[in-house]
């Protein structure tokens, strides 16, 4: 019988570390919003949003761990790439 996609998502989330929503990150976020905005990058309209969220943490990461490949899991891809690398989560082979 074929996996379903809830049974493939719960899966690969046990398989993951979930990183930490702290100030530093959401300042990241804010500024990434910003700059976005300013630079005419499609973002959501008038709040930070979860894309922003998890943009800073894919920039904090980048900062922490230098050469390291990080690839924003979504299904938002087209919101993301602009960001950095993003795969659809099904798409992902680990």
């Amino acid at each position: 019988m074929a996996e379903t996609l809830t049974t493939r998502l719960d899966r690969w989330r046990e398989s993951i570390d979930f990183l930490p929503l702290t100030t530093n990150v959401m300042q990241k976020a804010a500024k990434v919003w910003a700059d976005s905005k300013r630079r005419g990058i499609p973002t959501a309209r008038e709040n930070i949003d979860a894309d922003m969220i998890i943009v800073a943490q894919r920039l904090l990461l980048g900062d922490e761990y230098p050469g390291r490949s990080i690839v924003i899991a979504t299904t938002n891809v087209k919101h993301l790439e602009p960001f950095g690398e993003a795969m659809v989560w099904q798409d992902m082979r680990f």
